[in-house]
């Protein structure tokens, strides 16, 4: 059941790259215990624009971050907003493999995917690798 939802997931995720909707994509692999500071790669110093989500193949969306504020959600202890409107989560577990994606809102409706994170959370990893990917607009 879970690699049906993994795969309906990809194919969303295809669809919106086809449609320009992101643009910069890192896959980041972590260790258990460690921190991720994740840049959200936008120009404005505002952060109450910035709203950042968080989904995997077996959650649905959950908002994180609205408007540059941390949500009060569970594990919502372990994350910070940088004065950048990074995403920073302390102390990372397994349950925090996913998808996070910074979201800029122009209006109440409107909004643009600036970046997207994939995390894995690995129990054998001492530090946090990230690879970039930038996709082109279209």
């Amino acid at each position: 059941m879970a690699a049906v939802g993994w795969t309906g997931f990809m194919l969303f995720l295809l669809v919106h790259i086809s449609m320009g909707n992101v643009t910069k994509e890192f896959a980041v692999q972590c260790g258990v215990g460690q921190t991720l500071t994740q840049p959200c790669k936008h120009t404005m110093s505002d952060c109450s624009m910035v709203t950042w989500i968080f989904n995997s193949p077996s959650t649905s969306v959950i908002e994180l971050i609205s408007h540059g504020k941390v949500k009060d959600t569970q594990g919502s202890g372990r994350l910070a907003v940088g004065p950048d409107c990074s995403l920073l989560i302390n102390n990372l577990n397994t349950e925090d493999t996913g998808w996070y994606t910074c979201r800029l809102y122009h209006n109440s409706n409107k909004f643009t995917d600036i970046s997207r994170v994939s995390l894995s959370v690995h129990k054998n990893q001492e530090s946090c690798d990230t690879e970039l990917q930038e996709y082109v607009n279209g």
